[in-house]
């Protein structure tokens, strides 16, 4: 698991992050947490095979397609898939893996793990952002 300063570290330098599970949908957290992130400065790719654009970026249909320069992956997917793609993530050796609030997977935690793959699961970004990177500022 990522410790507490890998994150804050993550978080408070823009990157480019895969944003699995976008969704078009306002209330969901797959369109509000990475808007935020957009807004604070990350290059956003968005992953969903049924949108064509997502908050102003070409959709792709899966991680496969990615470029080879993500410093991160965001999945908005439940834990089952949630799984399948975290372990497709480490075999692209995407450096940090993040499985939002509620969303687990014990084997891509040790495959990440055992690669040497910075992974976060059961955490909002968004949440982590306001309140252990802009609260550390005051």
């Amino acid at each position: 698991m990522a410790s507490k300063q890998e994150i804050i570290e993550f978080l408070s330098h823009p990157r480019k992050i895969a944003i699995v599970g976008a969704s078009t949908k306002e209330h969901k957290a797959g369109y509000f947490v990475p808007q935020y992130l957009q807004k604070r400065g990350f290059t956003i790719v968005p992953i969903n095979p049924k949108i064509s654009m997502f908050l102003g970026e070409k959709s792709l249909d899966s991680l496969d397609e990615a470029p080879d320069d993500l410093d991160g992956v965001i999945i908005f997917r439940l834990s089952h898939s949630a799984e399948k793609v975290a372990l497709k993530a480490v075999d692209k050796k995407i450096p940090m893996i993040w499985l939002p609030d509620r969303i687990t997977s014990e084997k891509a935690r040790q495959y990440a793990e055992e690669n040497n793959i910075k992974f976060v699961q059961d955490r909002c970004a968004l949440r982590d952002t306001k309140y252990l990177v802009l609260r550390q500022n005051y």
